[in-house]
């Protein structure tokens, strides 16, 4: 469940929800995406050279931005 294909399907389904309009469903799932990002294994970052604090910080400025 914690890992980066669940954290990408979050952030599409984000996207998706946007694209329809659905702002508390796009928010929702991008809440959801940083559930999954908080109990990633730090290994996977390690791996690809990523930042879990970056990370998140990107997936916050999304929620923040109406």
């Amino acid at each position: 469940q914690n890992t980066p294909d669940c954290l990408a399907a979050y952030i599409e389904m984000s996207n998706i929800y946007a694209s329809l309009g659905r702002k508390a469903d796009a928010d929702s799932a991008l809440r959801q995406a940083i559930f999954v990002l908080d109990r990633m294994e730090d290994a996977l970052f390690a791996e690809s050279g990523r930042e879990r604090d970056a990370t998140r910080r990107q997936i916050e400025s999304l929620l923040a931005n109406p």
